[in-house]
């Protein structure tokens, strides 16, 4: 051959579409355990991204003086993506409100490396495995569109540049949608096949009682 005929032939790598994320149950699990000293820091970081979206390097760049703004009688969080330079914009809610006051304004901050490494301590303490810090901005996305936010204003608040980084949290609720129904079929052909397992036996009797 006078030259590779796969030569500027790139693969195109589907993304993943499922992406790890608590359940609220979860979720409030892990907010009302007890723990103390670097767990109870990693767990109050790590629930300041479920209320805010937040990733870790812009959660560790927050500055309250600077990025949150008064707006109509609530509390924004506005500020740009350091990974990316779009702009985000999440209300400061109650329990987000919350873990900033506990901490005179400022958050618990440690090094990613570390966060991530006592985050896994903690999972294995509550039994949620591998437990990190994106799943808590995955937490975040997949509650908000549970719960009816517009796909537009998750992308807003998450930072997003492009719809299709959103879109992919939306996927992960339409099949978690499904899982659900899936499950509810599976019980209701179980109760299902038990009646009938129950009228045959009836049926049975019946003719030996004649």
């Amino acid at each position: 051959l006078s030259r590779d005929p796969y030569d500027g032939f790139k693969v195109e790598r589907p993304r993943a579409i499922m992406r790890r994320y608590l359940t609220d149950e979860q979720r409030d699990e892990l907010e009302r355990r007890h723990l103390s000293g670097a767990l109870a820091h990693a767990r109050d970081l790590f629930m300041w991204q479920c209320w805010t979206g937040m990733a870790y390097a812009d959660m560790a760049a927050f500055d309250a003086k600077r990025d949150l703004v008064e707006e109509d009688g609530a509390t924004f969080i506005i500020g740009s993506r350091r990974k990316t330079g779009a702009h985000y914009k999440v209300m400061l809610l109650g329990k987000a409100r919350a873990i900033l006051e506990r901490y005179g304004g400022t958050l618990p901050l440690m090094t990613n490396q570390k966060y991530n490494v006592v985050l896994k301590k903690i999972g294995a303490e509550v039994g949620i495995e591998k437990l990190h810090s994106h799943i808590a901005r995955h937490t975040f996305a997949t509650w908000m569109l549970r719960n009816g936010a517009k796909i537009e204003n998750v992308k807003a608040m998450l930072g997003h540049k492009r719809i299709e980084q959103t879109l992919r949290y939306a996927k992960v609720v339409a099949q978690s949608v499904h899982d659900d129904f899936d499950m509810i079929a599976e019980k209701m052909t179980a109760r299902e096949n038990r009646a009938a397992h129950l009228q045959r036996r009836k049926g049975v009797k019946n003719c030996e009682a004649r």
